[in-house]
């Protein structure tokens, strides 16, 4: 196959991003999300103690599965640095999170990135996620009734516990699955349970630090151990409401459900380049000879960290076989990555496999070939 320069479209293994301020993109498949309220301002179920004075216009807090911790502050204190924490229900012990330095204003953004989660795997923890300075708290998650952020925490079994101190006077009662939700726009409330104890009531509490319980409504499970209470407008608006602190589940005069997080997902791997595919034929920057004329409605070629080439297409010829080539910027020569790719009968078609090896820093371009041409290759078409 002829190989030719290619002047215009460069597809670098190597890629750096900058992540912009911003409250979508958060942590997703998140097992706790919250909105960040001024530790001043929480009521319920008690004001909360060694409170600072900063500002805040928004902040939210989340934790995903994999561990990935994102915590976005707007209008904080200027040019401040916050220490971030995930502290016990008690306040005894925490986890460090990481350090969030904000902008001229109040702006700031912690995020570990796909890639690079935080927290490993296997970490179960239960409490909130606490913003200090200056020796005071002056951030903590919780739950608002006046809009924004809902108040979204997964239950864990108290025994399971584990950092960064197991906790006391837990039960013994299994849980396949939990979650709690506060609705910020009407304060509705809603725990569910899965796995739990059969035919049970467990008796519900938010419970700040110094132990102080708000009764919540009592959660009763079927023959299999399902629970589901939705209370409407349980914080209703016509109160302004800031709480914080940790939901429990209690039975048999023992804690046995808490919210927390739990982290029982691998991180997905950071994708390092990724381009969508062009059609070889209408390249004019510049102009490739030896180009097929297949169709394509779209597509798309990236590498992860792992080595790990994906490719997509759609709307390409039928039924047909591309053989996927790495063509060098140095026109070096094709190297091949030994992926084939077939589309169905709508010309869909996706694959993936180990390019390149470990240690590789590589600059050119993916080629899709078929009937001895060049039918597509990473691009870009400005409209």
């Amino acid at each position: 196959m002829q190989t030719r320069t290619r002047e215009a479209t460069v597809w670098t293994t190597a890629l750096t991003a900058s992540m912009a301020l911003g409250f979508t993109g958060l942590a997703s498949a998140a097992s706790y999300r919250a909105p960040l309220l001024l530790c001043s301002a929480v009521t319920v179920p008690n004001t909360l103690s060694n409170c600072g004075s900063d500002p805040i216009k928004r902040g939210e807090a989340a934790i995903d599965d994999s561990g990935e911790v994102s915590v976005v502050v707007q209008g904080a204190g200027a040019s401040q640095s916050y220490e971030v924490l995930f502290r016990t229900p008690d306040g005894s012990a925490s986890i460090d999170l990481g350090a969030l330095g904000t902008d001229s204003k109040g702006n700031g953004n912690l995020n570990e990135g796909p890639g690079k989660a935080k927290l490993p795997i296997g970490k179960i923890s239960a409490g909130s996620i606490v913003l200090t300075r200056s020796g005071s708290d002056q951030y903590a998650s919780g739950f608002r009734n006046n809009g924004g952020t809902d108040f979204r925490p997964s239950l864990i079994r108290c025994a399971d516990v584990n950092d960064p101190a197991a906790l006391s006077n837990c039960g013994t009662d299994t849980l396949k699955d939990g979650s709690v939700d506060i609705e910020s726009d009407d304060g509705s409330l809603d725990i569910r349970v899965s796995g739990a104890a059969a035919n049970a009531k467990y008796t519900a509490a938010l419970r700040a630090p110094d132990g102080t319980e708000l009764p919540l409504p009592d959660v009763n499970t079927d023959s299999k151990g399902k629970g589901k209470l939705i209370s409407s407008a349980f914080f209703p608006t016509s109160t302004l409401t800031f709480g914080s602190g940790t939901v429990v589940l209690k039975r048999s005069g023992s804690d046995q459900f808490v919210s927390g997080f739990a982290v029982t997902q691998k991180p997905k791997p950071k994708v390092l380049s990724k381009s969508n595919l062009v059609r070889c034929l209408d390249v004019t920057l510049p102009a490739l000879s030896t180009c097929g004329a297949d169709p394509l409605g779209g597509g798309s070629a990236q590498v992860d960290q792992t080595g790990k080439l994906q490719v997509t297409l759609s709307g390409a010829a039928p039924s047909t076989i591309y053989t996927i080539v790495f063509r060098p910027i140095d026109n070096s020569g094709d190297v091949t990555t030994s992926l084939s790719v077939q589309t169905d009968t709508s010309g869909n078609g996706k694959g993936s496999i180990g390019f390149p090896v470990s240690g590789t820093t590589a600059s050119g371009n993916f080629v899709f070939q078929s009937g001895g041409f060049d039918q597509f290759l990473t691009g870009f078409s400005v409209k």
